[in-house]
């Protein structure tokens, strides 16, 4: 997050300012969301002050909604939670925009996606990432079905806008420096079950140019990348 010198910029600026305002401590309020890249105004606590008993999971919703321009839903959770979004460039939706366009990588915390394992999440973004939802839903087997399975449509689809895939990127994860071709050698052998294999073609190569680390992380995506791949 931006202003990182600051100790509350790991903890979220708005939703720390939230938490100080409803306190009335508007003095900490205040260090909370200029520690988060915000700029204090009087508008900026009308705007606390309107958010009220706005729970903290609505707001983190909100928050990545947001983050993921879906400036419509964020509204909805805000609402919900019984705040008022107000006019455009006003009020809290006033707030949102300058909160974000000020500290757009902001710690809006993890959606619960449920009982998906890590490693196949990973998949799941990485193929909403690439506009293949079918194939993300797929990795949720009984679990994407009615609302429940619109609720993931949703945060797929704003993950993507927030994450977007990049070259170099697989899975909605950073395979580290390891060399392209290295990569896909290690990963054709994983495929096949090989993942001794895998693990030294992954850590050959030349240091810090073409060569990987083979960390827990790295070997749980192989594993991934084989029941996927198999």
């Amino acid at each position: 997050m931006a202003g990182g010198a600051n100790q509350y910029s790991n903890m979220g600026g708005m939703q720390s300012a939230q938490q100080f305002a409803g306190k009335n401590n508007w003095g900490q309020a205040q260090k909370a969301w200029e520690g988060g890249g915000g700029e204090w105004t009087n508008e900026t606590r009308d705007a606390l002050q309107q958010l009220g008993g706005v729970s903290s999971g609505r707001l983190q919703q909100a928050l990545r909604f947001g983050q993921g321009g879906m400036m419509g839903r964020a509204s909805n959770q805000i609402d919900l939670g019984g705040g008022e979004w107000g006019a455009p460039g006003e009020g809290i939706g006033g707030m949102f925009r300058d909160y974000l366009g000020a500290n757009p990588e902001a710690d809006t915390g993890q959606f619960n996606y449920g009982k998906i394992s890590e490693a196949d999440l990973a998949r799941a973004q990485s193929f909403a990432n690439q506009g293949m939802m079918g194939r993300a839903k797929g990795l949720f087997g009984d679990a994407w079905t009615g609302a429940e399975g619109r609720r993931y449509n949703t945060q797929l689809s704003a993950d993507a806008v927030r994450n977007p895939y990049e070259k170099g990127k697989t899975m909605g994860f950073d395979w580290g420096s390891i060399g392209d071709k290295r990569l896909q050698m290690a990963k054709a052998f994983a495929a096949q079950g090989k993942f001794g294999k895998a693990k030294n073609m992954f850590t050959g190569g030349v240091e810090g140019k073409s060569q990987g680390a083979w960390t827990p992380e790295i070997a749980g995506q192989m594993r991934a990348w084989h029941k996927g791949n198999k």
